[in-house]
């Protein structure tokens, strides 16, 4: 049996992530609109609306936080986590570019 060190693991992982952060980045565009119609029919079966709070764990480059947050308001918010700081810089620029930065809070 193979045993797996969970701390070797998550760093593999995390390095993982931030080395395709630049593709990420360079494509979003065209990955968010192969990916739109997926968001949005999750923030509708989450029944996500105005004043909502979210969760989304691994966001990666912002999705469905981005989403999320277009629909939750002022009186909302959406905490973003991910392992890789470079996919969690591509998710603010993201946001930011949609002027939903503030509704989002990115760890």
């Amino acid at each position: 049996m193979i045993e797996i060190d969970p701390t070797k693991y998550k760093e593999d992982q995390r390095k993982g992530w931030n080395n395709v952060a630049i593709g990420w980045l360079k494509w979003w565009e065209i990955t968010e609109n192969a990916g739109s119609n997926l968001s949005k029919r999750l923030i509708e079966l989450a029944e996500i609306k105005q004043g909502s709070i979210v969760l989304d764990i691994s966001t990666g480059i912002g999705e469905p936080a981005i989403t999320a947050a277009s629909k939750i308001g002022k009186n909302g918010h959406v905490l973003a986590v991910d392992i890789s700081p470079q996919m969690l810089s591509v998710a603010k620029e993201r946001a930011k570019s949609m002027d939903l930065q503030d509704l989002i809070e990115f760890r």
